[in-house]
């Protein structure tokens, strides 16, 4: 699915273009709206389907620790390191990298609830 493509669509129909706007349309069907615009509306539910799983997978708090090593802090998504923590070393809610949600709670599981210098 062209998702730029979607959104130029939508953004048209939503415009009350008339005949000659909508031929420019990527769903235009010669004129019979009641062919462009179920097709058109169909993908864009798939379209906000997909964003919301995605956004769902993002809540999803995953362990930071690479292969439940409380020594190897990386995200379980991206595999990054870099931006779980803030300058100050505070732990981020969320991946600065991709931004999944993370399970600090996974340290205390992990270790004896020690907090690590570091990283």
């Amino acid at each position: 699915m062209d998702y730029k493509k979607l959104i130029a669509a939508i953004r048209l129909c939503g415009s009350t273009p008339g005949v000659e706007q909508c031929k420019k349309c990527v769903y235009w069907e010669d004129g019979d709206i009641y062919r462009c615009i179920p097709k058109m509306t169909a993908e864009a539910a798939e379209a906000i389907t997909e964003l919301l799983a995605y956004k769902e997978q993002k809540e999803i708090a995953v362990n930071p620790f690479e292969d439940d090593d409380p020594y190897i802090e990386c995200c379980g998504i991206c595999k990054s390191g870099e931006y779980l923590r803030n300058e100050d070393g505070n732990r981020n809610v969320f991946c600065g990298q991709c931004g999944q949600k993370i399970n600090w709670d996974a340290l205390d599981a992990l270790s004896d609830g020690e907090e690590r210098k570091g990283k």
